[in-house]
């Protein structure tokens, strides 16, 4: 398990997310290298201290089995701030959405949960 690093050597990835509709009342739980660091409610941000080097990043709702990210990894420097945000379905893949339940490796949006990390 990562051991928060002081602040002198230390990184922080730092998670925003924004409004969308689907699943605006459920929180998303935010994992760094396997390791539920916390939750995410709509409109809020949260700051994970990590040690300098390689991490995994991804989102879920916990319990729903298949409500997640696609896996980031990224590189962290001592010092440095990496910044994830979520981003909308789209109006396509949220309308088509219903549908995956009866069709559900057709018409289901995968991965459910958009994360992307600012340049």
């Amino acid at each position: 398990m990562d051991t928060p690093a002081s602040e002198e050597d230390g990184a922080t990835i730092r998670v925003i997310r924004r409004l969308a509709m689907q699943d605006l009342v459920r929180a998303r739980t935010v994992f760094i290298d396997a390791s539920p660091r916390g939750k995410l409610w709509a409109l809020q941000q949260r700051d994970d201290s990590v040690s300098p080097g390689h991490h995994t990043l991804p989102l879920r709702i916990v319990g729903t089995g298949t409500s997640e990210s696609a896996e980031s990894c990224v590189e962290v420097g001592a010092g440095e701030t990496r910044v994830f945000r979520t981003k909308k379905l789209g109006w396509k893949k949220f309308s088509m959405a219903p549908l995956g339940i009866f069709f559900p490796d057709r018409l289901a949006p995968r991965p459910w949960i958009q994360l992307e990390m600012e340049p």
